[in-house]
């Protein structure tokens, strides 16, 4: 957003609505890569890791391709901040974080 604010706009708008739409506009280029199982539906699983991004992900989730099932875990309702869940977790590890 910063980015946003200082190039007048010319990078996108500098409000959280932009943000999402800039974000998800990436994703959507992103995915077009991937493969699709036969139904040609996609499915995205998240570890929220308890922390703010499930927030923020539930927000973003409506930018986001009607093709696309979002699945999010570790939403922060129960547990602590990055127990047994998050990047640190899986790479320390080496096993999926609890609950996924």
């Amino acid at each position: 957003m910063v980015y946003c604010r200082n190039t007048s706009g010319q990078y996108g708008k500098a409000t959280i609505d932009g943000y999402y739409q800039k974000l998800s506009a990436a994703f959507a280029e992103l995915t077009k890569q991937a493969p699709r199982s036969g139904d040609g539906f996609r499915s995205l699983k998240v570890d929220c890791a308890n922390g703010i991004g499930a927030l923020k992900l539930g927000e973003m989730e409506r930018y986001l391709s009607q093709g696309l099932s979002l699945q999010l875990f570790n939403v922060g309702t129960e547990g602590r901040l990055n127990h047994l869940c998050g990047a640190d977790f899986v790479k320390s590890y080496q096993k999926p974080p609890q609950g996924m």
